[in-house]
């Protein structure tokens, strides 16, 4: 034995720091003793109970027949993870995961983390026909995602089991195969010899979820759906169908007959994709302006190279909502309404009898604009004074935007207010939005607040600090941008609050980004450089597996993906070209836009100090070689100018319906 003067004494820290010291032990523990039940009913007040029981314990030793507070009644994943969240501590660590490689990452979980992927897997083990009393069997390597399903059997109320994943998958199969025979001889005597057929046909569905390493028996048929890929490992829900089932099933859960169904599109007005995703310049921890947010959409699909069909607000929302490009719906510039003869995503909603809603932040997204079709509620209410009119409209009371708290608020309102157990929802904010800096409020509050027309002002007198001023001023974005991915965050928990019940589809996508002097550019809609039509674009649904797609996809799939997902797209009475973004996209594909349109010559005044002449219309395909922007006349930027199938397309799909739409 070593001496003891050797040992590693622990630090006062840990005692003084402790929950119970060895003087309360002792006390407790003497109680436990001299009062038993006493002692175990104060543990009661512990935990939260669905019923609190009132009896401690049955005891009988002949026959022996134990029972420890038998007529109460309590979820234990409740109490593991959701009261945590509940009581404020959804941000502290839950669990501290360190892989047998040292060189991994080492991941700290918190109990807010912990209730989303608990909550995602029980809604999925649901959909699969897992039912309280089933029995499942867990078959994983030892990673956190062990845990949650542990925790999410609990939550539905199934019986679980666990085999160490180090087990070979015929070691495994027999475990599971002669536990069930023996449950099976006892309950049905006399049964077939073919127990795997009888299995197949007599039990309920028992999930088995499965890690990388489990290859199933060939002759039993699975319906399966993937999870994603946490950690490293490829993780699937494997549940045994009945008789009557089909064998295949798509790789997304779609929305489920009989469950009721919300489906979310959030739009973001201005968001540049370095804000969400990062600066390629940053440091990894400091990287995005939006944390919140970025770690939601790295919990569903990223849609790495998707393109906004405008670099302005109106034609891009046109898009969003009929799937139609900017030259088929005819909203080519800010100032013009949507056509009623244009069938748009709310529209079919409720032909569909979803009941359907929707905030809006900002004015060019008014109902004098047309972008109420469809919704049952539409809030466009306006809280802050800019101008008594715009594009020729009055403004009402001037009110021309909202931030984010209040577009929060409402949508909160609106969605514990909408009747109906199928629902859509369209959500807008403006935060990030020119003047940069309001939403962000901080030490400069109001004074701090920089407008596009205070730097271009600046050009025009050949001002030395516009260049200082425009970095001022994308800073002033950032800060816009932290206060919206609280407020993000904040509904987007809501959403995903009562995943048990309630199947929801989010779509969150930006309808534009924004210049800070790229290419001597300011703001947005005068061009189609990739700050401005590269935009973050991502999806959250039940057993949508974490990923992301790397095709070339566009405004016009959005309409087509939101129905796809609530199980409506072959009954979709939408024109539109798009795409399932769920579906296999060929990487070749070939995404097309435009930008605004101009009533008059236009000329662009950039910082250095030259008005350029714009020329219009401009239009782009992005496909697997890049984008390359232009018209009939000129390739602007992108593939060889003298590149004619380009051209070509430019002209065939552009030039000449402009013409005749002029």
């Amino acid at each position: 034995m070593a001496d003891q003067a050797e040992w590693v004494k622990r630090p006062r820290t840990a005692a003084d720091d402790a929950r119970c010291s060895a003087q309360d032990y002792e006390a407790l523990y003497a109680r436990s003793i001299e009062d038993a039940d006493g002692f175990w009913a104060d543990q009661v007040e512990r935990l939260d109970w669905i019923d609190k029981p009132r009896t401690v314990a049955d005891w009988s030793f002949d026959p022996v027949d134990i029972k420890w507070f038998s007529d109460g009644t309590l979820n234990i994943c409740h109490n593991a993870v959701d009261r945590h969240v509940e009581n404020g501590h959804g941000d502290a660590i839950a669990l501290i995961f360190e892989p047998d490689d040292p060189a991994d990452e080492v991941r700290r979980i918190t109990y807010a983390d912990l209730q989303r992927e608990v909550v995602r897997m029980a809604s999925t083990f649901k959909k699969m026909g897992v039912q309280k009393g089933d029995r499942v069997t867990i078959y994983m390597p030892m990673v956190p995602e062990g845990a949650c399903a542990m925790l999410a059997c609990a939550r539905i109320g199934a019986v679980h089991s666990v085999i160490f994943g180090g087990f070979s998958p015929e070691s495994k199969y027999v475990f599971w195969n002669e536990a069930t025979k023996h449950e099976y001889a006892r309950t049905h005597p006399g049964a077939s010899s073919n127990l795997l057929a009888d299995l197949v046909a007599e039990f309920k569905p028992g999930a088995i979820l499965a890690s990388r390493y489990l290859d199933l028996p060939p002759d039993i048929p699975y319906r399966g759906v993937d999870l994603g890929n946490p950690g490293g490992y490829a993780i699937r829900v494997f549940v045994r169908k009945q008789a009557s089932e089909e064998v295949s099933m798509p790789a997304a859960v779609r929305a489920s007959p009989g469950r009721a169904t919300r489906v979310v599109l959030i739009t973001i007005d201005t968001l540049r994709r370095d804000s969400l995703e990062g600066h390629r310049e940053a440091d990894a921890a400091g990287a995005s302006a939006m944390p919140l947010t970025r770690a939601w959409a790295r919990k569903g699909v990223v849609l790495d190279r998707h393109y906004a069909a405008s670099s302005t607000t109106q034609p891009t929302h046109a898009s969003l909502l009929t799937g139609l490009h900017p030259w088929q719906h005819g909203v080519t510039r800010n100032g013009q309404a949507l056509a009623e003869k244009h069938t748009t995503l709310a529209e079919v909603f409720a032909d569909h009898g979803y009941r359907t809603g929707a905030v809006v932040s900002s004015f060019p997204l008014h109902r004098s604009f047309g972008f109420n079709q469809g919704f049952d509620r539409f809030d466009d209410a306006f809280e802050i004074p800019v101008t008594p009119t715009w594009s020729g409209r009055a403004v009402p009371d001037g009110a021309f935007y909202s931030l984010g708290n209040s577009i929060t608020s409402k949508a909160l309102a609106m969605l514990d207010q909408l009747e109906g157990s199928q629902q859509f929802f369209w959500f807008h904010y403006f935060d990030l939005h020119e003047p940069y800096g309001d939403a962000g409020g901080g030490a400069e509050g109001r004074a701090g607040v920089v407008n596009l027309a205070e730097i271009y002002a600046g050009i025009e007198r050949e001002d030395p600090g516009v260049n200082s001023l425009v970095e001022h001023a994308k800073r002033r974005y950032e800060d816009d941008a932290r206060v919206l991915d609280r407020q993000l965050d904040r509904l987007i928990r809501r959403l995903f609050r009562d995943a048990e019940d309630v199947d929801t589809h989010l779509l969150v996508v930006s309808d534009h980004g924004e210049s800070f002097g790229e290419r001597g550019s300011l703001g947005h809609g005068k061009r189609l450089s990739d700050e401005l039509i590269h935009v973050p674009c991502f999806m959250l649904s039940p057993g949508l597996a974490p990923g992301r797609i790397d095709a070339p996809v566009g405004s016009i799939d959005v309409p087509i993906t939101l129905l796809s997902l609530a199980g409506l797209s072959d009954s979709s009475s939408l024109t539109s070209s798009g795409r399932d973004m769920t579906g296999n996209l060929p990487r070749d594909r070939s995404v097309f836009g435009m930008r605004r349109t101009f009533a008059e010559p236009f000329y662009e005044l950039r910082l250095d100090g030259r008005r350029h002449r714009l020329p219009d219309p401009v239009f782009f395909v992005a496909n697997a070689r890049g984008v390359t922007t232009g018209n009939a006349e000129q390739i602007i930027r992108g593939l060889d100018s003298e590149n004619s199938s380009a051209r070509s397309l430019f002209g065939e799909n552009g030039r000449r319906p402009w013409r005749e739409r002029v």
